[in-house]
């Protein structure tokens, strides 16, 4: 439930932000990229006990859908903290920090 309401706020915020840029992406090609990291994530949380290796490359697949909407120009802060999320899993601490501070500047509380 919480999920589907994430992927559904995330899709709005897109729809009325989108701006021209990497390969204008259409507001459903965004809403699959999201569903796409949304479920990688989950895939790496599943596979961090029993696969360590498989699991670091499924957060860097939840990374790397996540970027590419965020490079189509939304400006979203539970982007921002999901992308900072993956960024974590993935050992790129500083990546992280910098989108847990973009998410932190567009939903301060």
């Amino acid at each position: 439930m919480m999920r589907l309401l994430m992927l559904q706020i995330l899709v709005v915020s897109v729809a009325g932000i989108a701006s021209a840029t990497e390969a204008d992406l259409s507001v459903d090609d965004r809403a699959k990229l999201i569903e796409r990291g949304l479920a990688a994530f989950d895939r790496g949380a599943a596979l961090a006990m029993e696969s360590p290796a498989e699991s670091e490359t499924a957060y860097l697949e939840s990374a790397h859908a996540f970027q590419r909407v965020v490079d189509s120009g939304t400006r979203n802060g539970l982007l921002y903290y999901n992308l900072g999320n993956a960024r974590l899993k993935c050992g790129q601490l500083g990546q992280a920090i910098a989108n847990y501070r973009r998410a932190e500047s567009l939903v301060p509380n």
